[in-house]
């Protein structure tokens, strides 16, 4: 009798995603403990002061897709459009002079905050 292998091929699963996995892991267990948790340390909390602690929570997890979503697209249209390699930009980019570098790092600071209050703003 032939034994048949029914060996399904692996699926190699890097870093970056198990954290990214964990990361959403951990912030869907606090969206569902962080009220439980604020009841019993304060029995008197209304149901109004539990949401709000749910609702900052929504902003990180938007904040985080945004995030996440813009660099897809950003990945997937620089491939398209024939755009040097991200490893090339980073060699010229520590080339130019360290007043323009602080610069490019204080304007990518200012996006990001920017869309992070975006995202509280717009959930609150």
């Amino acid at each position: 009798m032939k034994t048949l292998d029914y060996n399904i091929p692996g699926y190699q699963l890097s870093n970056k995603t198990i954290t990214n996995s964990a990361m959403v892991f951990v912030l869907l267990l606090l969206w569902f403990t962080l009220p439980k948790l604020l009841s019993i340390w304060q029995p008197t909390v209304g149901l109004l002061d539990e949401g709000i602690w749910q609702l900052i929570l929504l902003s990180i997890i938007s904040f985080m897709g945004i995030v996440a979503l813009c660099w897809w697209l950003l990945h997937h249209y620089w491939q398209n459009l024939g755009l040097p390699q991200l490893n090339n930009l980073v060699l010229q980019f520590k080339t130019l002079t360290s007043w323009q570098q602080i610069s490019f790092y204080w304007a990518s600071f200012a996006l990001l905050l920017v869309t992070a209050m975006g995202c509280l703003v717009a959930v609150l």
